[in-house]
């Protein structure tokens, strides 16, 4: 035998001592340990990784399992808070193990979202995303899709042509219990909503839409619900507006600097013209200012950019969320929102306006999540008003 091969035969048949073996970090633990403790041993963000700690716990995981983003034709820049909950939905697929893979229909969408999605197994591919061939090539063997909604109608027609194997011979979706197509959406769908408490079956999203915003949202929506082949399979999450801590933080910045603008130019006019200023006249100036912004008890109900991501990778691993579900926070009052961005940012607290009384309107429509909770999704936002839950709370569906 050559020497050559003889080495390599007996390097290949030695075995190291355990010694030398570096062993691995292992923690024994029981069921006791809390999601907050399982998310700093795997060096998770407790503030948004709550719910991937709870899962990784439970050892539900999506290791092997392909998954893609199909967001709007649109810039990141562009997209807003939808941008955000999208990289949140691929930053939670990542943590829990999948291959994630975000389509941009131009290489300047291309660019924009490498710039964004740096995580594990995170990639961002080029597809012609209105031609069903080349989307059904980029496609083919993800477990789940999570698309953006709307799309424009020929990348909606492509997109239900592939779903539906009209164009492939072979099935878009693996197998195995994450086969799952999830849809962001909006209430938005209901154009006009009545008020009081409304359910997903409440209203009418196949009437007529009196913003076109609200007919192509519709349309798009129904051209998915309405596909047989994604009967059992398709999940639309319905969102109030969005909003994540950059854009409270935003919100609540902008009301104090209109206060700060206040205290300076009422300043300016004491230094300028020795008017006293810090009567009646500085209460006109205030009320002047304060009438920019909305009254204090205006209730609004909203939806943080956690939550969205959170119920969509909760449909890809769970499979219980079939059709349309609001996913939103309990209505909370804006002063009790900027309230609550204040506290957690340690800034000083806005003091907004009383209502007059004046031109309120309606009262607003308020978006049930009771199905959602009942299919086992806890919100990981309850309220906008206050601090998110507890650190333990999470998807609670039974494994």
């Amino acid at each position: 035998m050559p020497a050559a091969l003889l080495l390599a035969a007996v390097l290949s048949s030695y075995r190291f001592p355990l010694a030398r073996r570096r062993a691995p970090a292992v923690r024994l633990c029981d069921d006791a340990v809390s999601a907050t403790e399982a998310a700093e041993f795997l060096g998770l963000d407790a503030a948004s990784s709550r719910d991937v700690a709870a899962y990784l716990k439970r050892g539900q995981t999506l290791l092997g399992e392909q998954v893609a983003l199909l967001p709007p034709a649109v810039a990141p820049s562009k997209s807003g808070a939808l941008g955000d909950a999208l990289e949140l939905t691929c930053l939670k697929l990542a943590q829990l193990g999948a291959t994630v893979t975000l389509l941009a229909d131009s290489p300047n969408i291309l660019v924009a979202w490498r710039a964004r999605v740096r995580y594990p197994r995170c990639s961002v591919a080029l597809a012609n995303v209105t031609d069903p061939h080349s989307l059904a090539y980029a496609l083919h063997g993800k477990a789940a899709v999570v698309v953006g909604a709307p799309l424009s109608e020929q990348a909606t027609e492509a997109l239900v042509s592939v779903l539906s194997g009209r164009v492939s011979a072979e099935s878009l979706l693996g197998p195995g219990p994450q086969r799952r197509v999830v849809v962001l959406s909006s209430v938005d769908v209901y154009g006009d909503a009545p008020a009081g408490v409304l359910g997903e079956a409440d209203v009418d999203a196949d009437g007529d839409a009196d913003a076109d915003d609200a007919a192509a949202l519709r349309k798009f929506e129904r051209a998915l619900l309405d596909e047989p082949a994604l009967g059992g399979a398709l999940s639309v999450l319905r969102a109030c507006p969005l909003f994540g801590d950059a854009q409270l933080d935003a919100l609540l910045s902008d009301a104090l600097g209109i206060e700060e603008l206040l205290d300076d130019f009422v300043a300016t006019l004491r230094e300028r013209t020795g008017l006293d200023v810090d009567g009646g006249r500085k209460a006109e100036l205030e009320a002047a200012m304060a009438a920019t912004l909305p009254p204090r008890d205006a209730e609004m109900q909203l939806t943080h950019t956690d939550d969205l991501a959170g119920a969509a990778v909760f449909a890809i691993v769970d499979g219980a969320l079939d059709g349309a579900y609001h996913v939103a926070s309990a209505p909370a009052t804006l002063q009790s929102i900027f309230d609550a961005s204040a506290a957690r940012r340690g800034w000083s607290s806005l003091a907004l306006r009383p209502a007059d009384g004046e031109g309120a309107g309606p009262p607003p429509a308020v978006f049930s999540t009771e199905k959602l909770a009942a299919a086992g999704y806890e919100l990981l936002w309850p309220t906008m008003g206050g601090a998110p839950s507890g650190a333990d709370a999470a998807p609670s569906a039974d494994v």
